[in-house]
């Protein structure tokens, strides 16, 4: 059976009941090439023309004597902006510091090793101030391989403070580097700063004879590995020597020899260094009070205990 029906916009149109019965309001039934077709529709007012006009909104299917048959909806091929990364630095630093994070992550949780491993990896790329890290993790591939890493300023401003004060965590993070019949290398720096709110901040000896605020950073080199195994930061006022069985012990360092320069060889740095308890091998100023010059005055080396040729 047909039914023959009036659109309100349309002209009579006839269609069979399978069909028609699939119209409700809001919907709109279309004849093409002897199939039916359903969308939804609305009308507007149209100020030009004075009347009602008919919007199709939306396909909602194929009508058929067995029903409505809903679209096929083809899935959205979605579009990505391509991004450009800085690749082969970071790939070669990532690859060559596999064992270091390895070991972050023995001694700090997961996020914060990925965290110090990616900071490092960066500033050795281009080295910049703190404020810039997270536009450079940004760029570079570390954002894909560690990602959802926070390195903006602020975090890094508090991140940084707590790292700074696990200093157990630092230490049994750095011992390993040091492995077993190593040779260890002290090396004492001074910083000068302007800074207030420093607490190693005071004015100290150093030989360039500028007595302002400074801090002194003590640090220990591998010689077979060149890897840093330890390292403190002292007061300015605070000579090296001084601090030397403290981070000697901290270190589980045995068997030191301590080796200076000319600046150390003075009778009160001696003491200090035999009241600790180290060996020392520190070459004399010739106006030094200890340096006996009495053998150099016969010019015969048979008269020496032992000698050894340096730098010929």
């Amino acid at each position: 059976m047909h039914i023959t029906y009036i659109s309100n916009m349309e002209r009579v149109k006839t269609y069979p009941e399978w069909v028609t019965k699939h119209k409700q309001k809001g919907t709109n039934i279309s004849c093409i090439g002897g199939r039916y077709y359903l969308y939804a529709v609305n009308s507007v007012w149209n100020k030009d023309k004075k009347r009602a006009q008919k919007i199709t909104k939306q396909y909602l299917g194929r009508i058929t004597p067995q029903g409505l048959t809903p679209p096929k909806h083809k899935p959205q091929t979605q579009t990505t902006t391509p991004t450009v990364k800085e690749y082969g630095a970071t790939h070669t630093l990532n690859q060559l510091g596999q064992d270091i994070l390895t070991q972050l992550k023995k001694n700090f949780t997961q996020t914060q090793a990925q965290q110090i491993f990616t900071l490092s990896a960066l500033r050795v790329i281009q080295p910049s101030p703190f404020k810039r890290a997270q536009t450079q993790y940004q760029t570079s591939y570390l954002s894909e391989i560690y990602p959802n890493l926070n390195l903006t300023k602020n975090h890094l401003t508090q991140f940084l403070k707590n790292l700074g004060t696990n200093r157990e965590a630092i230490l049994e993070f750095m011992k390993p580097f040091i492995g077993k019949n190593q040779h260890i290398l002290f090396d004492g720096t001074n910083l000068h700063t302007k800074s207030k709110k420093l607490p190693h901040s005071h004015k100290g000896y150093n030989p360039q004879e500028n007595y302002e605020p400074q801090i002194n950073l003590l640090y220990a080199f591998t010689v077979k590995s060149k890897m840093p195994a330890y390292y403190r930061i002292l007061p300015g006022n605070i000579r090296e020597v001084t601090a030397f069985k403290l981070s000697i012990a901290e270190a589980d360092l045995s068997d030191v020899v301590v080796i200076g320069d000319k600046g150390f060889g003075s009778q009160s740095n001696f003491d200090m260094l035999v009241e600790a308890g180290l060996c020392y091998i520190v070459p004399l100023k010739r106006n030094n009070v200890l340096f006996d010059s009495s053998r150099l005055k016969s010019g015969d080396k048979a008269v020496f205990e032992g000698y050894f040729m340096f730098n010929p």
